[in-house]
């Protein structure tokens, strides 16, 4: 193909041959300029998108600014922080929690083989979806901190809970002495020589020795069910307490207490005396339960209402 052109009568002609080759040629150098355009305008989009929508940069070409760097890890920095806090304050609680088991322990007078477990963690808060392209480690640690937090969580609110039921029930169970003045015990409970007979004979209670006059406490929350003079026990009060449990004060000087009145553990209930079949001043305390006679040592009295009660027991999770 020839193209000729003529600029006036007089002028020279020039004729210009276009073969194949010259419009391939043609044609690939257009392309590439093309090429070479697209590229430069993805460059100049990309960087734009960095700066004013980094999650899309991050999708389109997974690259982040100096600022956008910082900015997450700020952010990772603030979960950590969270989370300690949160373990701070669980700490804190189970604080709380070993001084709930220090009461336990003190409304128990007589040694006692309970024990309890504790430990210390706390929640952390959800992880965000943009630690785990770029900081993977980091979001699998606070992922496992999360988890044993929450399950330790879990198992401080369990021994709160159980802790928080034996110390009501504990509390309302005869087991704190019924003199808090000082005193020794002249008489177990069980089998004995009778001081007046010195034949052998079962004694159903503990004689506590004191001074004449020496107030005497009830050892658990109850209703006053006798209040008078009871034959061999002299001046006796009965007190009727939860579950199936009384205890007996006898020998007294003076009674305290009237029947039908309801008294609180402590409450004094009346005065140590000689009254009755007794050999001197001293206390006849009695445990019964459903009117059997236990003895009055607070491990055996936890041991029969154990035995005989549905009582909560701690159930810790096992990591």
């Amino acid at each position: 193909m020839q193209l000729i052109w003529l600029s006036g009568p007089t002028a020279r002609v020039v004729t210009l041959s276009i073969t194949r080759k010259t419009v391939l040629l043609g044609i690939a150098c257009f392309a590439a300029l093309l090429l070479m355009l697209g590229a430069l305008l993805q460059f100049l989009g990309l960087r734009v998108a960095i700066e004013l929508r980094p999650d899309l940069a991050r999708t389109l070409g997974a690259v982040t600014t100096t600022s956008e760097q910082q900015r997450i890890e700020q952010h990772y920095q603030e979960q950590l922080a969270a989370l300690e806090a949160q373990i701070q304050s669980l700490t804190r609680e189970l604080g709380t929690l070993e001084k709930t088991k220090r009461q336990l322990v003190e409304l128990v007078p007589v040694r006692s083989t309970r024990t309890g477990p504790g430990g210390q963690g706390g929640p952390s808060l959800p992880l965000l979806n943009e630690f785990q392209w770029f900081a993977p480690k980091a979001t699998e640690r606070i992922g496992k901190l999360h988890e044993d937090a929450w399950r330790l969580e879990h198992q401080v609110h369990i021994l709160k809970h159980a802790w928080t039921l034996e110390k009501s029930w504990l509390s309302r169970l005869p087991l704190q002495h019924p003199i808090a003045e000082p005193h020794h015990v002249s008489s177990g409970f069980g089998l004995r020589r009778d001081p007046f007979t010195r034949a052998l004979s079962r004694h159903e209670g503990i004689d506590f020795v004191a001074p004449t006059g020496t107030p005497i406490l009830a050892t658990a929350p109850g209703r006053v069910r006798l209040a008078r003079d009871w034959g061999p026990y002299g001046l006796t009060v009965d007190i009727e307490h939860e579950w199936g449990f009384t205890t007996r004060y006898a020998h007294l000087s003076r009674i305290l207490v009237q029947e039908d009145e309801w008294v609180e553990t402590g409450h004094t209930v009346g005065l140590l005396g000689n009254t009755g079949r007794s050999t001197g001043p001293h206390l006849h305390y009695e445990v019964r339960f459903h009117d059997r006679a236990i003895n009055p040592q607070a491990e055996q009295v936890m041991r029969t209402a154990r035995q005989h009660m549905v009582f909560p027991t701690i159930q810790l999770a096992k990591f």
